[in-house]
């Protein structure tokens, strides 16, 4: 058969078969009605990955085996295929040989089709991607800068912490983790310098990067932004064994022995997240000291300030046994005492008493020591438990 040319404005061509033979055209100047039919398009045999991926003509889709990466294909102009990836490799975008959707590299999976348009020889643009996971390939935006959400940090036992999944800018990248990522303080490289920086009583800092990545370092966080900025709020770190800029998440406070205490792993409030600690001690104390000093154990309590809040520090002590008729009185300490904390109350026959001291100030950020004391005018009182809650506002 030869060519049929149908240049009319309304031509139209209805044909149980058209057979082309080699060299014939087909030129449409109107529609083209199947009738009913459908044009059929066919898979072709499989493109095995290679660099660059060399599309066969034997058909409009193909599997695509192999793991070889890849950043160009050989394909005539004007073309449009589908390929299956049967693997994992990586489509290096190149704006004009390999044109990706977010002008991002792509790493394929098993069961990924995308579908492809030669604009040119050699020149490729790919206008669907659909990942066999069902995720977006292009991650959504729009996220305010330092939005966070999750990421909560707690502690797991005295050695382990958990940071529960969440959403978090870091420089510019949405990080998302469903999972809770556990760190563990013996272990290098849970660290930021992948070595163990435990030892002695201080604080620890967790970072987050744009990859995901969680760790603990011993340096606190020293700029507002990546750009080197230290206006407002510290939330950035750069240093360990690479350059790589991290996003304070949490802290916490190693004792002594190197060990973690519940009452003191919390977080840099950001976003949705809250920095609230609570320590209880029912350890027996008899007090009677007459102006305040160590006889009131245990309710010491390290806490990290973000600087953007009010800190609440509000301490319950019960004192239910005397000894003689005496003024009790109870005051918050700082790193010095809170003369304005300070609450009384006169025992005579009472049977439980109990105080209140509270204390809300801006601090800067930073460690803060708080710890709660206690004194009797005369004579004794035994001290049954005392509860310290600590919240940034």
């Amino acid at each position: 058969m030869g060519q049929i040319d149908l240049d009319g404005s309304n031509s139209t061509v209805k044909a149980d078969v058209i057979r082309g033979q080699t060299g014939t055209t087909v030129k449409l100047g109107g529609v083209l009605d199947t009738d009913g039919n459908y044009i059929q398009t066919e898979k072709g045999g499989d493109l095995t990955s290679a660099s660059p991926l060399v599309i066969d003509t034997d058909g409009d889709y193909f599997d695509v085996t192999g793991t070889t990466n890849f950043a160009a294909m050989t394909v005539a102009a004007d073309r449009q295929f589908t390929l299956q990836f049967d693997g994992v490799l990586t489509m290096t975008h190149h704006a004009t040989n390999l044109d990706l959707p977010g002008e991002a590299n792509i790493t394929t999976a098993a069961g990924d089709v995308a579908t492809f348009q030669s604009t040119g020889a050699d020149t490729v643009q790919c206008i669907s991607y659909v990942k066999a996971d069902g995720t977006a390939v292009v991650a959504a935006s729009g996220a305010p800068s330092n939005f966070r959400s999750g990421f909560n940090c707690l502690q797991a036992s005295t050695t382990t912490i958990t940071v529960e999944g969440g959403e978090i800018d870091v420089d510019g990248t949405l990080v998302a983790k469903t999972a809770d990522t556990t760190l563990t303080l013996s272990t290098a490289g849970d660290w930021v310098d992948d070595t163990n920086d435990t030892g002695g009583d201080k604080y620890i800092y967790i970072y987050i990067n744009s990859s995901g990545k969680i760790e603990m370092n011993d340096v606190a966080p020293d700029e507002s932004d990546t750009a080197g900025n230290t206006t407002g709020i510290l939330r950035y770190n750069d240093t360990g064994t690479d350059t790589t800029d991290r996003r304070m998440i949490g802290w916490a406070y190693l004792n002594g022995s190197s060990q973690l205490s519940s009452y003191e792993v919390g977080n840099l409030k950001d976003g949705d997240v809250h920095n609230t600690v609570s320590r209880t001690d029912s350890t027996q104390n008899v007090v009677d000291d007459t102006s305040y000093g160590a006889d009131l154990t245990n309710t010491q309590v390290h806490f990290y300030s973000s600087g953007r809040g009010i800190v609440a520090f509000n301490c319950h002590i019960v004192a239910p046994t005397r000894s003689g008729s005496n003024t009790i009185a109870a005051i918050i300490n700082d790193g010095s005492d809170v003369a304005q904390t300070e609450t009384g109350e006169l025992a005579h026959s009472d049977a439980l008493v109990s105080l209140n001291p509270n204390h809300a100030k801006k601090y800067p950020q930073g460690g803060i020591t708080f710890e709660a004391k206690f004194k009797v005018n005369n004579g004794s009182r035994t001290v049954e438990e005392k509860t310290m809650t600590i919240k940034e506002c």
